[in-house]
């Protein structure tokens, strides 16, 4: 590429991202956003593409990078370069890092779903504790086509193949959705801005890497040297559509469903009335109510399901992945959570300083304290996952245990006590994850339900000295 070719490119992809982030409202002025930064090209175009642009629009920048420790030297090689790169931007940064490997093998994934699940955990944990409204990550409109043929190979219907969605959630936004990889290289060669280059994505084992090193290059040779954009629009207009039978499965899951105890519950002759493709949404629908996602349901499992329905047997059912039961219940189609085990009751007291093992959860928890001026200084009262406390409000030693019977607790904002029982059921905590959470007790009350909220009575304020606080270990 030529440098009159280069200056030419530099100029389109500033005019992209602009244009992308009008087009789809990405950025107000005003909002804060969070920049996932990995250190790869894609990552680091987009920290300096948003860092150019943030004075014109108005919106304040920070980054996030997560470690994932799975290439040794090479993953804390990344992280040494993003901070390098935040540095010398003046962008605020934060990092963790996670071992994805041991998370892959705890909750049964393979590592590249592991990874993206502590990775947008931990983004949107960041995102809250610095008060941001918007997430930026990195996919391009190459990222796009490769997810469209990897969908499609794998077998997927119409929201499948819409591929990646520009604004997810009112709060992911993806800034170079409309720009290709090609020219984010020739824009950080023309900026100078170095990058990491992640070894793994070479391995055409993995499926992604082969479409992108193998079957994208056969077809732009063979069918069209346009063939990202042309995959790219097919996937916008599906998008489009997807969004209009999306908000009539809404309007008709509101009507059809009835949530009890956790369960969906459809009348089966109501359901059956309905169009095919409706009837697999409102499935669909059904399922994310009990889980986060539903990328590991297959047109398989839906089939399965659609034949269940027309069963007339009562009490036959199928189990889908992440323990998912569908059932018939005399003339219902019941969706609902395989019932776990029972968590066995744990108790545990614990001293300041010190640390606790819950073996029953997994769960490693560190208890620290600072003088209120330095704890000012080093932490954020918003902090997701950790509780900050009054120390002088606390006995010694702290006790640990799950819920039992009769609990009430008076929650930080709230006007008194209320039934643990229904603060669960407020803050939507699944019925299955409800003996698993440990709660902290101080002479007979609980000062922080671990990971959710804090009790009312502990919580910081101008008078106190000295704070203790509770991190996950």
């Amino acid at each position: 590429m030529s440098v009159k070719q280069m200056v030419k490119t530099r100029s389109l992809v500033l005019l992209k991202v602009r244009r992308t982030l009008s087009r789809y409202r990405m950025i107000e002025a005003g909002d804060g956003v969070l920049v996932g930064v990995s250190g790869g090209p894609d990552s680091v175009s987009l920290l300096h593409l948003l860092w150019s642009l943030k004075e014109e629009l108005g919106f304040s920048l920070a980054a996030a990078h997560l470690n994932h420790r799975l290439r040794g030297k090479e993953s804390d090689g990344d992280e040494d370069f993003v901070r390098q790169m935040a540095s010398k931007l003046g962008v605020r940064l934060i990092t963790e890092s996670v071992e994805v490997g041991t998370v892959a093998e705890r909750e049964s994934l393979n590592l590249e779903e592991a990874a993206r699940k502590e990775r947008y955990s931990f983004l949107l944990k960041t995102a809250k504790s610095l008060s941001l409204s918007k997430i930026a990550v990195g996919h391009t409109r190459s990222d796009q086509a490769e997810t469209f043929l990897l969908r499609l190979l794998r077998g997927s219907g119409m929201r499948g193949l819409a591929s990646i969605y520009p604004v997810k959630d009112s709060i992911f936004i993806r800034p170079l959705i409309e720009t290709s990889r090609e020219e984010i290289i020739a824009y950080l060669e023309e900026n100078n801005l170095g990058y990491r280059v992640d070894s793994s994505n070479y391995d055409l084992s993995f499926k992604r890497n082969y479409i992108r090193g193998v079957l994208l290059p056969l077809l732009e040779n063979s069918a069209s040297k346009n063939i990202e954009e042309i995959l790219s629009r097919t996937a916008e207009v599906l998008r489009e559509e997807d969004d209009f039978l999306n908000s009539r499965t809404t309007h008709l899951f509101g009507k059809l469903a009835r949530i009890e105890d956790g369960a969906v519950i459809f009348n089966a002759s109501q359901l059956r009335e309905q169009h095919l493709a409706l009837r697999r949404r409102l499935l669909r629908e059904a399922i994310s109510h009990l889980k986060s996602d539903t990328l590991s349901i297959t047109f398989d499992h839906g089939k399965k399901a659609l034949q269940l329905l027309n069963e007339e047997k009562r009490g036959k059912r199928i189990s889908l992945p992440d323990k998912v039961i569908i059932e018939r219940r005399g003339g219902e189609l019941v969706i609902r959570r395989k019932e776990p085990p029972p968590v066995e009751e744990f108790f545990y007291e614990v001293s300041l300083p010190g640390e606790a093992y819950i073996r029953e959860v997994n769960q490693k928890f560190k208890l620290t304290s600072l003088p209120l001026e330095e704890f000012r200084r080093r932490y954020h009262l918003q902090a997701g996952g950790c509780a900050f406390l009054d120390r002088a409000k606390l006995s010694q030693p702290l006790i640990v245990r799950n819920r039992r019977s009769g609990d009430y607790f008076f929650p930080l904002g709230a006007r008194g006590y209320t039934k643990l029982k229904n603060f669960f059921i407020n803050k939507k905590i699944p019925r299955e994850e409800r003996d698993k959470l440990p709660l902290f007790i101080s002479r007979g009350k609980i000062c922080w339900v671990a990971g959710v909220q804090i009790g009312e009575s502990f919580k910081v304020s101008d008078t106190t000295k000295e704070v203790v606080i509770i991190e996950r270990g």
